[in-house]
């Protein structure tokens, strides 16, 4: 998040550290063997050589820059995931897993990648320890001004040992480290960087990726092709479409048109309301679950009168149990949503079994309420970004309202609701939907006493997140953030209201295709039938 912070409200776009959000596939082959006098005059239709055919996919937007440093939103991270590789990624279930880095170790505050060998850039020069050290000096160039760059503020310096082995020096231990690499730095080709600037590898940028780069036409379209000697055991799977095509629609219903009419073979963000007619008139959709959160802060380190009675557990959970969430999920949302438990669903690593999302019982809201005070219930505000629908908010306030709640609703401008945001002066409650959250360290981020953006304090949960934001040992890390989890359940910093799923518009032209876990858009495994 970066150029994020003009993203956060949506409210938040992209993952962040804050700049404040495989598959098998086989080749067809001809089989059978012509047997008897006929076989000579048979005439057998030669087997397609390589990847055939052009994807199209309609995403909600365009590309910042084909700069992969420089395009932050989940559509150019999905441009930068088709283009580029990194050291590690995330593979379709949302797991950090091996890429350019066969493997690692960590010592300490230094991390030891071993590169993966024979891995070559579209431009046939071989991917060194090299081009990783360039990259990260890079991202982290005052030239350059990457939106990106303070996500790896942890990284003091980037060591070559040899050719195949490179250390992250760190200043500090950073939780995310794995995330943030995954999430953005693509790796660049220094030797061709260097031969042609940066405004040069903007024109035409090169990666690893299983896709090259071949043209932008800005708010148009992003076209790229095969890269027919894309590394083998990539979890990104294989390029099978020669060209791979991103057009920007912005609005949804123009999307599922362009599907309806051909001029489109999988669209992003379908609306809730054209699953059902799609699949009537003949077309696939794909839904997953997403790390598209929705919640509605506590803001308890407000001094103001009004958000007095949110500094008590008792009434925040009152305000849980006050609101049906289910009823919401299913009326609102079509049913394409998930609902949260402390605040996350099972896509997190903080996530145990043991964890149950607030029932809807205003009965209990009401006793919790008299039991700290508020009898005849409270009034307050609540801030939203004028760039988000209200209808939900709108379906919680009126639930709040049946235990004596009442909530003013105001719409910010997304710059106005950043800035409050970050100056910790939004309303006592504010509606938030944060986009990806990838890893359980957002919980600090979000809700921490210590977060950059939190309004929220829990000491017990906090020693839970120190502890977890403390160590790079993905074990310890997970014990202690679930441990975090479990306070948040009892003690919310948030009204828990969703995760909304990921939901994809197909031709039935299409096989193939799946829904990555962090809703990136991926053309790989994927074929058309021209």
């Amino acid at each position: 998040m970066s150029g994020r912070f003009a993203a956060l409200a949506r409210l938040a776009i992209l993952p962040v550290a804050l700049s404040l959000v495989v598959a098998c596939t086989q080749q067809p082959t001809a089989s059978g063997t012509p047997t008897g006098s006929a076989a000579a005059t048979t005439t057998v239709a030669p087997t397609p050589a390589g990847p055939q055919g052009t994807l199209t996919i309609a995403m909600r937007g365009d590309i910042q820059s084909p700069h992969p440093y420089l395009s932050y939103d989940i559509v150019g991270i999905s441009y930068r995931y088709n283009v580029f590789d990194s050291l590690v990624e995330w593979d379709r279930d949302g797991k950090v897993v091996p890429a350019l880095a066969e493997s690692w170790k960590v010592d300490g505050k230094t991390i030891t990648f071993t590169l993966r060998q024979g891995v070559k850039f579209h431009n046939g020069d071989p991917f060194t320890a090299d081009d990783v050290k360039f990259s990260m000096d890079t991202m982290k160039s005052k030239d350059l001004n990457s939106g990106s760059a303070s996500n790896f503020a942890a990284v003091d310096s980037v060591v070559v040992v040899d050719p195949k082995t490179v250390q992250f020096k760190l200043n500090k231990i950073d939780a995310r480290i794995f995330d943030t690499t995954a999430n953005n730095l693509s790796i660049l080709p220094m030797k061709y960087y260097q031969q042609v600037g940066q405004a040069g590898f903007s024109a035409k940028p090169i990666g690893t990726g299983p896709f090259k780069f071949v043209s932008w036409a800005k708010d148009d379209r992003v076209t790229m092709e095969a890269n027919t000697d894309y590394w083998a055991g990539s979890p990104k799977g294989k390029p099978l479409v020669k060209t791979l095509v991103f057009r920007a629609i912005t609005n949804a219903a123009t999307r599922v048109s362009e599907l309806k009419a051909g001029g489109a073979d999988i669209v992003q963000d379908l609306p809730p309301d054209q699953v059902d007619p799609l699949k009537t008139a003949g077309f696939n959709v794909v839904e997953s679950k997403s790390p598209v959160y929705n919640w509605a802060f506590f803001n308890t380190a407000s001094t103001a009168d009004a958000a007095k009675p949110l500094k008590d557990v008792r009434v925040r959970q009152a305000m849980n149990y006050a609101v049906d969430n289910a009823t919401i999920i299913k009326t609102i949302l079509g049913g394409h949503a998930s609902q949260l438990a402390a605040g996350i669903t099972d896509l997190s690593d903080a996530w145990s079994s043991d964890l149950k999302p607030f029932p809807f019982d205003q009965a209990k809201a009401k006793q919790l309420l008299t039991d700290a005070g508020y009898a005849n219930g409270f009034s307050i505000d609540a801030d939203i970004s004028n760039t988000s629908k209200p209808d939900v908010a709108q379906a919680v306030i009126a639930n709040l309202g049946q235990v004596g709640i009442k909530v003013t609703l105001n719409a910010l401008p997304t710059d106005v609701f950043n800035n409050k945001w970050i100056g910790k002066q939004l309303d006592p409650l504010y509606f938030v939907t944060w986009n990806t959250f990838t890893h359980p360290a957002l919980y600090d981020l979000l809700a921490g006493c210590k977060g950059f953006i939190s309004s929220f304090c829990s000491q017990d949960a906090q020693k839970y997140l120190d502890q977890g934001g403390a160590t790079l040992d993905q074990a310890a890390q997970k014990t202690a953030y679930q441990a975090a989890a479990k306070v948040f359940a009892t003690d919310p910093f948030a009204i828990y209201l969703n995760s909304t799923n990921a939901l994809y518009g197909v031709s039935s032209k299409v096989s193939g295709w799946k829904a990555h876990g962090i809703t990136v858009v991926l053309g790989t495994d994927t074929t058309v039938k021209q």
